[in-house]
């Protein structure tokens, strides 16, 4: 049986396009954490969407990739990624 990462592993790797959105959250952590695994996922060739929807705020703006992050769904991924930074300390 699969320890829970090596099943995330194997369902990223098994995807062919991605999606990561965030719980509604647009503070920097939340930001930082989709930017940082949008830019990991495009390195392993990923066709990954990144989604914040209440968009990048400009204080944000020099972290890397946040010109391609959207604010709204605009085609069907077929894996989803949801990062919530609301119970971290």
């Amino acid at each position: 049986m699969l320890s829970p990462l090596e099943q995330s592993v194997r369902a990223i790797t098994d995807a062919t396009s991605l999606l990561i959105v965030t719980a509604g959250d647009t503070q920097g952590d939340a930001v930082a954490s989709v930017t940082a695994l949008y830019a990991t996922l495009l390195k392993l060739k990923k066709n990954v969407t990144a989604v914040v929807t209440h968009g990048v705020p400009n204080n944000l703006r020099f972290l890397p990739h946040t010109s391609e992050v959207h604010t709204k769904l605009d085609h069907a991924n077929d894996f989803i990624i949801s990062l919530d930074i609301s119970r971290t300390p």
